[in-house]
């Protein structure tokens, strides 16, 4: 049986997407924070840790009623099945539909201007969780924090 990493490398290789993977994709992230935005421009925080790189997905909330996490979350997941635009410390982290990859290889620690142009609500998506690099975003206030649980559309709350 195959690992589902394993899958996603032989459908890239192959240009194709396994049926189970354009239905429902299973979350590749551990963690989510809701956020709401306090200004325009903000800092990402990070200090090395385990992994030399972070995949995250930076979606503004367009909803003023309920908030639809399974949505959202399938929504990322399928962002994480596209190609990363990587992003070192000192470029823009943008919301949006849109996979980044943190490259957390430097010394020290490494900072990423983070734009959210538009007043609201924000979510944030990671591939590993914040505590893991220290993780801080500067000017905004966390609403909401949530750890994933490895099985489709289902969030546990912290």
């Amino acid at each position: 049986m195959r690992s589902r990493r394993e899958a996603l490398n032989i459908v890239a290789a192959e240009g194709t997407r396994p049926q189970s993977e354009s239905r429902d994709p299973a979350p590749d992230f551990t963690w989510v924070g809701m956020y709401q935005r306090q200004g325009e421009m903000h800092v990402l925080e990070a200090a090395p840790g385990l992994h030399r790189s972070m995949s995250l997905v930076l979606l503004r909330v367009d909803r003023d009623r309920g908030i639809f996490f399974k949505d959202l979350e399938q929504h990322a997941s399928r962002l994480l099945l596209t190609d990363a635009v990587d992003r070192q410390p000192g470029q823009v982290v943008l919301p949006g539909a849109l996979h980044q990859r943190l490259m957390l290889h430097a010394e020290g620690l490494m900072r990423f201007p983070v734009l959210l142009p538009n007043a609201g609500r924000y979510v944030l998506f990671t591939q590993h969780p914040p505590a893991e690099f220290a993780i801080q975003i500067t000017g905004v206030r966390l609403l909401n924090q949530r750890f994933l649980v490895r099985s489709p559309g289902v969030l546990s709350r912290t």
